[in-house]
């Protein structure tokens, strides 16, 4: 490809879209189903990395991820345990209830990353057709937090091994990180590579995610849960040490059926892998 590959994390958060007007940050919209999203409005002035006002008078639609770092997500808990409300189980999910909060008696912090942008040409005197990391460059500059300014980086490379090299560096930071991340995002850096490529119904053609393996820990297995779905079916659930898995807590895990137990050959006290990958499994 010309124009190189942007190649950047693929963060662990919730997405959204500010609306900035003559350089006001006027709106939050989740992503919602990719045309229509919910108002989250009242979360402006919580997030790190998105100012309440730009360096210009500019009129832009920011695209980003919304997430907790491992130090916030700490002290959410703090907070939350605090107030007698329950901690979050993991970053995500505290993420996105603290988006959609309302009226709490107290404040959680969370950080933004920008990964896109939409303005019209006039609207913004920064370049939108130089390419992707010339758009979070002007973004930088008027004072939104990128990509580019992660842990992880933004790097634009002329070819797919070094495509190919700047992901296992990526995966090789990965435990490092001060966010959780699951992949990967590589995209066409050309605004006319992307142009030609055009847009599916709820992605651009010019962007792909890879995704990263799963995170492993091992713990113990203290016991099994017997329960009864709404269908009758029995379903048994493990029962662990408590282990941290890619910033989640993880206590039970599903064994699917009698069989699987059978079969698998596991017996009270054995260790036992976790692995989170979308959901926790074991």
């Amino acid at each position: 490809m010309a124009g190189g590959y942007a190649v950047e994390p693929k963060l662990d958060g919730a997405a959204i879209a500010a609306r900035y007007r003559d350089g006001r940050l006027a709106q939050l919209i989740t992503r919602g189903d990719g045309a229509h999203g919910e108002d989250i409005s009242h979360a402006i002035g919580s997030i790190t990395g998105l100012p309440a006002q730009l360096a210009v008078a500019a009129t832009v639609e920011v695209r980003g991820e919304v997430l907790m770092t491992h130090e916030q997500f700490t002290r959410a808990n703090e907070i939350r345990r605090a107030h007698g409300a329950k901690p979050f189980s993991n970053p995500r999910n505290g993420t996105a209830g603290t988006l959609r909060a309302k009226e709490r008696p107290y404040v959680i912090d969370m950080t933004f990353f920008a990964y896109g942008a939409v303005a019209a040409e006039e609207d913004w005197p920064f370049s939108l057709g130089g390419g992707h990391a010339a758009v979070m460059a002007g973004l930088a500059e008027a004072g939104v937090q990128t990509t580019a300014a992660s842990a992880a980086g933004l790097v634009v490379c002329a070819t797919l091994e070094e495509v190919q090299g700047r992901v296992e560096e990526i995966a090789a930071l990965r435990p490092g990180l001060p966010f959780g991340i699951d992949g990967v995002v590589i995209k066409a850096d050309d605004a006319a590579e992307q142009a030609k490529a055009g847009f599916a119904t709820r992605h651009p053609h010019w962007a792909i995610a890879y995704k990263l393996p799963a995170v492993e820990r091992q713990t113990k297995l203290v016991g099994v849960e017997w329960n009864v779905g709404r269908t009758g079916i029995i379903a048994p659930r493990a029962v662990l040490e408590r282990i941290e898995v890619d910033g989640s807590i993880v206590q039970y895990a599903t064994l699917h059926n009698p069989a699987f137990i059978r079969d698998s050959g596991m017996m009270i006290g054995d260790t036992v892998t976790v692995w989170k990958a979308g959901v926790i499994s074991a």
